[in-house]
């Protein structure tokens, strides 16, 4: 039997601070299987979800070319 091909992914995605760092924390969790995954930064979350999306990995824009 065939895996069913999903044509989406669910995640619950959680930002927050720690008092020992100055940096912002990441973690996706999967909906479906309940998977965690932990990034360090804003880049590394990127970069997985555009890995997961379609493969490539757009120009990330810096933050004083949004303002």
């Amino acid at each position: 039997m065939k895996t069913p091909f999903l044509r989406h992914t669910s995640y619950i995605l959680r930002i927050w601070k720690d008092d020992q760092c100055e940096e912002y924390r990441y973690t996706l969790q999967d909906v479906l299987t309940g998977e965690y995954r932990h990034f360090a930064n804003l880049r590394a979350l990127y970069h997985f979800l555009a890995s997961i999306s379609e493969g490539s990995v757009p120009r990330l824009v810096s933050v004083q070319e949004e303002i």
